[in-house]
């Protein structure tokens, strides 16, 4: 009867991992071109990067503060029952911005998209976390964004060639797409929850641990470790990404299509590195992966920071070709870093996993909070490279930082539970 058990939460297993890899490909492509669009269409109907940043700084607040109720609800509910939810929130929002005239409703309709697109990757990284051998979790997980990413390009390609009419015929796919998984979700996924899993889990525990809140997560030196760099990391980042396509469309002057020519090259070699990046992580540790990754994004910002100066002189030609290279160096930053967060934080504990998951996201992710207007404010008010710069600083802080402080995880390769 065990080994019947066994055989059959491998299947499962295989089964779950190749779901969330089909249902990446779908919400890649319906987002490739989405996400592109979005920022230009709130500065259409809000005429401002501060109100962009606005926007973003508000989604940013609201999908942190849920992060630990939608664990919660995952460990008490079920990832799959939460996910059959977070689509049809996706869809709603989406038919909002269709409507959407003015910043109320653009705002909310954002909301509910990022509330929903919450509910999707927690749900989806817990369940390839349980599904993989600690061995694989690097390549599992790389494997699914790669899936993400190499879809994401047809949807670049759309908006690169202006195929669509209008903004929302992008809107519009991404809608489908949503259909589309919730379908595939509700048909194929198997919640690894069965008595067999749960008796071998106490088994192994021998005593029922501690309920698992910030307080008792933070009184772990590891996990202390990990969310302090995880908090600097995203907030570095998020000066520059948050408002980065409505701050190219109004530093530059371009327009959408060469926003669509950057995503495509960052996909394309998303593409390229995320198997090897999986890979590197399972082989050299996280630590070590994690440095490679930030001198990877110092390189790309001092590229960016060059661009702008070179292109204010004059010499507008370097602007494409300069940001692509910019991209490729962080893309190789992002392939890495996500993969990375998401082993660290799926195995903070052994149960209500998902629930110390949306804890400590709280903290990370909420990180990102201000950065839409700090960097929108920076920009508008100060000098429209100074996030950048910032950017710069920040990461190179960081790359001091797990090379100090990671020093009692330098032999661990995937789990650390």
């Amino acid at each position: 009867m065990l080994d019947l058990n066994i055989q059959k939460l491998v299947k499962i297993k295989k089964r779950n991992i190749y779901t969330c890899f089909a249902v990446a490909l779908l919400y890649g492509f319906g987002e490739g071109g989405f996400f592109v669009v979005l920022q230009p269409i709130l500065l259409e109907i809000t005429g401002s990067l501060f109100a962009v940043g606005l926007i973003m700084t508000t989604v940013s607040f609201v999908q942190v503060i849920i992060m630990p109720w939608i664990g919660k609800l995952m460990d008490n509910f079920g990832k799959k029952r939460l996910w059959l939810i977070g689509n049809p929130i996706i869809i709603i929002g989406c038919f909002i911005l269709i409507m959407a005239s003015d910043i109320i409703f653009a705002g909310m309709a954002v909301i509910m998209i990022y509330v929903g697109g919450v509910i999707y990757r927690m749900s989806s990284q817990m369940i390839i976390s349980e599904s993989s051998d600690n061995s694989k979790k690097g390549f599992n997980f790389s494997f699914v964004f790669f899936a993400s990413s190499g879809a994401s390009i047809f949807g670049f390609m759309l908006v690169l060639f202006d195929i669509g009419i209008n903004y929302h015929f992008y809107i519009w796919i991404f809608i489908v797409m949503n259909l589309l998984i919730w379908l595939i979700v509700f048909s194929t996924l198997s919640p690894i929850s069965s008595k067999f899993i749960k008796k071998q889990e106490r088994n192994s525990m021998g005593t029922k641990p501690k309920q698992n809140t910030l307080f008792e997560l933070l009184r772990t030196p590891k996990t202390r470790i990990i969310l302090i760099f995880f908090t600097l990391n995203w907030f570095f980042y998020g000066i520059t990404s948050t408002i980065w396509n409505a701050w190219f469309i109004d530093t530059y002057g371009v327009n959408v299509q060469a926003l669509a020519l950057f995503f495509l090259v960052a996909n394309i070699f998303r593409m390229i590195f995320q198997i090897p990046s999986g890979h590197i992580i399972d082989k050299i540790g996280k630590k070590k992966a994690l440095v490679i990754s930030l001198i990877c994004c110092i390189i790309s910002s001092f590229i960016s920071i060059f661009v702008f100066f070179t292109w204010s002189s004059g010499l507008v030609s370097i602007l494409i070709p300069g940001y692509i290279m910019a991209i490729i160096f962080f893309t190789m930053y992002i392939t890495i870093v996500f993969p990375v967060e998401s082993i660290y934080l799926t195995n903070l504990t052994e149960e209500k996993k998902a629930e110390s998951f949306g804890t400590v996201k709280l903290i990370t992710d909420g990180a990102l909070i201000p950065t839409g207007v700090i960097g929108g404010s920076i920009a508008d008010f100060v000098h429209p490279i100074a996030p950048e710069i910032i950017h710069l600083g920040g990461f190179i802080l960081l790359l001091w930082f797990p090379i100090r402080s990671f020093n009692g995880m330098n032999h661990e390769r995937v789990d650390d539970s």
